[in-house]
């Protein structure tokens, strides 16, 4: 599940990333919005080698 929570929100977050930068036409929201893309592809990476603990 955690799997399908990180690809949703990469792909969210590359959406509102190229909105604001193209059609919003406000830079800095886009950046944020690709930072937290980075970060959701970070997980997704981590989670595919193996590297994330559970909560118990």
């Amino acid at each position: 599940m955690a799997i399908v929570f990180g690809i949703v929100g990469f792909l969210a977050s590359l959406w509102l990333t190229w909105y604001f930068w193209f059609l919003a036409e406000t830079p800095l929201l886009a950046i944020a919005f690709a930072l937290v893309s980075l970060g959701f592809l970070a997980g997704i990476f981590q989670y595919l080698l193996g590297e994330d603990e559970e909560v118990e």
